[in-house]
């Protein structure tokens, strides 16, 4: 299970209805369209968000277009347009709250979405014989890969085929391309990977303003020009840091105190010149639920004045859960007369109780790149938890298991318990 995956997207809500707003002027619902968008385009979640970042730059330039289109218009609010012009609106309006949708859901995808408003444009704005771009489509781009792939971008439109038709792209020196293919409806580009290479940055997104110029023909050999803004992005190779979380269960010591137990007592007689023997064991046990510390055995056999120490022999064992003692306790020899010998056998040992503790045990910082994956192998007296990692763009991201997202992909072997982390991107997609 995945945590904590969001996309903060800044986008201001619009209700997909067929109504258009009432009391404001069409050119203000084109500003909240363009604010909205540039807001998307602004926000430091969405970087390295490939198809978000197209989309909202396929509104921002749409709004631009429709501006131009529909001057005359700008001014009025709904219920001042002619029936054509309302139509017009509120086709757009539908077109684009659908756009914004399908941003705000997170979806990976906006293909469909993005046709639907290029096809409205053509079909019913775009009529003039002026050059109009109604799609944008790019792929991305990873700094200093060993992958030498260009980076792809497409315009689609109507009248682009102009043989002066250029993209500049804003970098220190500047960098003017010719298209790579060329036709009415179509004209594309390719960023070569020397360009991508010293443009990019190896530890954050980096983004690159890119303007196309269109032509069309104008007065005798003159053309007119017009610019549309777009941005593209470089993603660094070190997509995220990553800590592999595992768990272990231990038996640990949570409790200790002192024991004493007293043994068995007596005392006997020696003979009137000779020594006399007698055996004394006894066993000690810990509290119910504590183990005895084997190193914290202490005994005594207590022997009184008339006990002959030197001739006495003791024994002592212990286990976790025991504690032994025996002696054979020697008299005095009797000079002349008996002697009394008393023993009072004891001991102490100090005894713990233990409970089962479950702590984490956290891999090595790994370093997830494009290039090559990373893996980190769970102990076997180990059970995998879970995985933080911490994407290029800030983000944050627990798996818990098996997961994709947009960067990332984790897989785990269950045979040799093996973490494997690898990137996830389509980076040669036109999105």
């Amino acid at each position: 299970m995945k945590k904590f995956v969001l996309f903060i997207l800044v986008v201001c809500s619009f209700n997909v209805s067929a109504g258009l707003p009432v009391g404001i002027t069409m050119g203000a619902l084109l500003q909240e369209f363009e604010d909205s968008a540039n807001r998307i385009t602004l926000s430091a979640s969405n970087a390295a968000n490939n198809v978000i970042n197209n989309a909202a730059f396929n509104v921002i330039n749409t709004v631009a277009q429709v501006r131009s289109e529909y001057e005359g218009a700008l001014d009025k609010t709904s219920d001042e347009l002619t029936v054509k012009q309302r139509e017009i609106f509120e086709g757009l309006q539908s077109r684009i709250d659908q756009v914004f949708a399908g941003i705000d859901k997170g979806q990976d995808k906006l293909d469909n979405t993005l046709d639907n408003l290029a096809i409205f444009l053509s079909d019913s704005i775009f009529l003039s014989d002026e050059p109009r771009v109604s799609r944008f489509m790019s792929s991305m781009a990873v700094a200093k890969t060993i992958v030498e792939t260009p980076l792809s971008i497409l315009f689609k439109g109507k009248n682009l085929g102009h043989a002066k038709n250029s993209l500049y792209v804003e970098t220190t020196n500047g960098h003017t391309l010719k298209p790579s293919t060329l036709g009415d409806n179509e004209i594309s580009f390719s960023l070569p990977r020397e360009l991508i290479n010293e443009i990019s940055e190896p530890d954050r997104v980096k983004t690159i303003p890119i303007k196309l110029s269109i032509h069309e023909p104008w007065f005798f050999f003159f053309t007119k020009q017009k610019s549309y803004l777009y941005k593209v992005r470089v993603i660094p190779n070190q997509l995220a840091t990553a800590v592999v979380i595992s768990k272990e269960k231990k038996m640990v010591e949570v409790e200790r105190k002192a024991k004493s137990v007293g043994g068995p007592t007596g005392s006997f007689r020696s003979g009137r010149t000779s020594r006399r023997n007698q055996s004394a064991s006894m066993n000690g046990y810990p509290d119910s639920g504590w183990k005895i510390a084997t190193d914290s055995l202490s005994t005594s056999w207590g022997g009184s004045d008339h006990c002959s120490g030197g001739s006495t022999q003791c024994t002592q064992g212990t286990s976790p859960t025991t504690a032994t003692y025996s002696c054979n306790v020697a008299s005095q020899r009797g000079r002349g007369g008996k002697v009394t010998c008393s023993y009072a056998l004891s001991m102490n040992f100090n005894q713990f109780r233990v409970e089962e503790k479950v702590f984490e045990r956290p891999s090595d910082l790994l370093a997830v790149n494009y290039d090559e994956a990373v893996s980190w192998p769970i102990p076997s007296n180990q059970i995998f938890d879970r995985i933080e990692v911490t994407l290029f763009d800030g983000r944050k991201v627990i798996y818990e298991s098996e997961e994709v997202n947009d960067l990332i992909k984790v897989s785990i072997d269950p045979a040799s318990g093996t973490v494997l982390l690898s990137q996830n991107l389509t980076i040669n997609e036109l999105q």
